[in-house]
């Protein structure tokens, strides 16, 4: 679900982290580290893309090699000077070309040897490789050399080309349903604590009475918006922020101002969805009128507290 506390999942996060190791390895970003593993377990000229992890090898690089799969994809390389060899690593932004690819005669072939600046430099030779739609493809793509300068892999979901554990945990999470109330509840101007007791009234968190007596726990319960004169009743959420008689008339007491029609008969959320619902493609008075809700739910919360705990009256004039 989206709108939550923005807790993200541990183990979402610590795969984006394992795909950081991954890309430090097949970016040739010239860490110590990178070039230590690559030394180890890269062998027989073999592309960090195609390689696979043996039993024997140590948990960080059995970690490596499960993020390949992922890192390959969401990136290319911008073909430089350097010496990329053109059947072993993923220029294409595809996977290596020895993956799916007939045997090739000789290994030893390098992009730059059929690629120049202005793509292929001898498409015979190329179709004599490669199938036709792989020909078009690197056309189509705009596959071309800069000579001057080094081959250079480039994290595709970033603008920058960097990578960045922020898209990679995008990549690997799950986006969950957004709802309407994600727009009033976390708007930024809105006050982080505010913002959290909203949140709590929405999944029914708040500490009020009948949520208690629901929990297994005996309590007298009397509601603070009832004066000494009328009949007692238990206090619950929607009673209290919207279908109590003071805060029918906190609602009703602004709703002139943005010619809303009665929602009395709502429930906290369903009035505050219907406040933060835009009326007409020209309603100038939408964005005061989201960020309203919030702040009657905390000021008439804050009155019921003072009435139950310090013995102040409860009434609607002091929470306008």
């Amino acid at each position: 679900m989206e709108g939550g506390l923005g807790i993200k999942s541990l183990a979402c996060v610590m795969s984006a982290f394992k795909m950081k190791l991954a890309w430090n390895v097949s970016s040739n970003n010239g860490s110590s580290w990178a070039s230590f593993v690559q030394a180890k377990y890269v062998t027989d000229h073999v592309s960090i893309d195609g390689v696979c992890s043996s039993n024997h090898a140590s948990p960080i690089w059995k970690r490596v090699c499960s993020m390949l799969p992922l890192v390959a994809p969401k990136s290319r390389w911008l073909i430089g000077k350097e010496e990329l060899n053109f059947w072993r690593e993923a220029w294409s932004g595809l996977r290596p070309l020895v993956a799916w690819c007939q045997q090739p005669s000789s290994l030893e072939v390098q992009v730059c040897d059929l690629i120049g600046t202005q793509g292929w430099i001898n498409p015979s030779r190329a179709l004599s490789l490669l199938p036709v739609d792989m020909v078009d493809h690197v056309a189509r793509e705009g596959i071309y050399t800069f000579p001057k300068s080094e081959d250079t892999r480039i994290w595709t979901p970033s603008a920058s080309g960097r990578f960045k554990v922020g898209s990679a945990w995008e990549l690997l999470r799950t986006p969950g349903v957004i709802y309407r109330w994600y727009r009033w509840v976390w708007h930024p101007h809105i006050p982080p604590k505010i913002s959290l007791f909203c949140w709590k009234i929405i999944h029914k968190a708040v500490p009020m009475d009948a949520r208690i007596q629901e929990k297994g726990v005996a309590i007298v319960s009397k509601c603070v918006c009832y004066p000494a004169s009328h009949q007692p009743s238990v206090e619950a959420l929607d009673h209290l922020f919207s279908e109590g008689t003071a805060a029918r008339q906190v609602w009703g007491y602004f709703q002139p101002f943005f010619r809303l029609t009665d929602t009395s008969q709502r429930s906290a959320m369903g009035r505050a969805n219907a406040w933060s619902a835009p009326s007409s493609s020209h309603d100038r008075l939408l964005p005061l009128r989201v960020l309203l809700p919030p702040f009657i739910f905390w000021e008439i919360w804050l009155k019921r507290n003072k009435a139950k705990f310090n013995g102040t009256v409860f009434s609607s004039s002091l929470v306008i």
